[in-house]
């Protein structure tokens, strides 16, 4: 008798959890486990009836760990995206998308999780401030600025305690100056 009351509570807890489920699945959109997702995860990838990518969509390793984490829109990545270390699962790269171009912060990590590097994207091109990092200290190794993807300004360049090392200056894209080319000169005469 036991055996069957547990079986029948088993039964209306499995029916409850069922009807929740289909309570909050949308018909109007398809609904697909991701590839290689362990069994453990309830996340589904879904399109609409168009066949096109939309809300939050995952990607996994075939060793089943998360890999990327992306929003989409009518197919177009939208909003903040991560990609994580295949064997740590640690944040490799975060960024942002905008009608699936890449606008906003970016960052870039070592495989222990410390900034490598930190800068802006606008219209899908590095634009403004970039800086890269040393991974054993954490400290600046390098920063300049981007103009439409080119570098632009002086760069300059630094050794593990911060300290300035050489600057390069360059205009859309070209050296223009470099302290190098300045030592050399300053030989010279």
């Amino acid at each position: 008798m036991k055996i069957l009351i547990q079986i029948g509570l088993l039964f209306l807890i499995v029916a409850q959890v069922k009807a929740q489920d289909s309570a909050s699945i949308n018909p109007d959109y398809i609904y697909l486990m991701p590839v290689n997702a362990p069994d453990s995860v309830s996340h589904r990838n879904k399109m609409d009836q168009n066949g096109r990518k939309t809300g939050r969509w995952e990607y996994y390793s075939k060793t089943g760990r998360l890999v990327l984490a992306v929003n989409y829109e009518a197919n177009k990545r939208v909003g903040e995206y991560v990609r994580y270390q295949p064997m740590t699962g640690k944040p490799f790269e975060k960024g942002y998308y905008e009608d699936g171009v890449k606008v906003g912060m970016y960052t870039r990590y070592y495989t222990d999780g410390t900034p490598r590097v930190k800068g802006y994207y606008k219209d899908g091109l590095k634009h403004g401030v970039w800086e890269y990092y040393y991974k054993s200290t954490g400290s600046v190794r390098a920063k300049g600025n981007f103009e439409r993807g080119r570098k632009n300004g002086v760069w300059s360049f630094y050794d593990y305690s911060e300290v300035l090392k050489r600057t390069i200056e360059y205009s859309d894209g070209k050296i223009i100056q470099s302290d190098d080319t300045i030592q050399f000169m300053n030989k010279s005469n």
